[in-house]
């Protein structure tokens, strides 16, 4: 075997662990951002239920200041 010969078949070898490292992080990342969206999707509909409390709750307020007006 070739020093050529050599170098090619140690840099397909890199080439090949350096592919699968970065799938595995990928898959990593990938991952993450599932979950990450999975939160965000969550975090909007509490806030939407929040803002809905909120506005019930301001109604229930108003309900007994007109009763006393009364």
């Amino acid at each position: 075997m070739t020093g050529f010969e050599l170098f090619t078949t140690v840099l397909g070898i890199i080439g090949t662990v350096c592919a699968i490292v970065f799938g595995y992080i990928k898959s990593g990342v990938d991952d993450i951002k599932r979950k990450q969206e999975k939160e965000d999707e969550r975090h909007v509909q509490v806030v939407s239920r929040l803002t809905a409390v909120e506005a019930s709750a301001q109604q229930a307020h108003h309900r007994p200041d007109k009763l006393e007006e009364k």
